[in-house]
């Protein structure tokens, strides 16, 4: 429990210092991905997995 506190801390405070041109030899699709697992272990509460239904689909792209 302390340890996984701990990551969501060092997580956090990795996305505060985390810079566009700290990875400029970084390529955008690596840097995402980076950036996802970071905010995984930081905020894992917006990564709930939950089943979408086509009503919301059509809202969210506009159809």
């Amino acid at each position: 429990m302390l340890w996984q506190s701990m990551e969501r801390i060092i997580a956090t405070e990795s996305l505060r210092s985390m810079y566009v041109s700290d990875y400029g030899n970084t390529s955008d699709e690596n840097r995402k991905k980076m950036h996802r697992e970071t905010m995984k272990t930081a905020r894992p509460e917006y990564f709930i997995e939950r089943a979408v239904t086509i009503e919301e689909l059509m809202v969210e792209h506009g159809r």
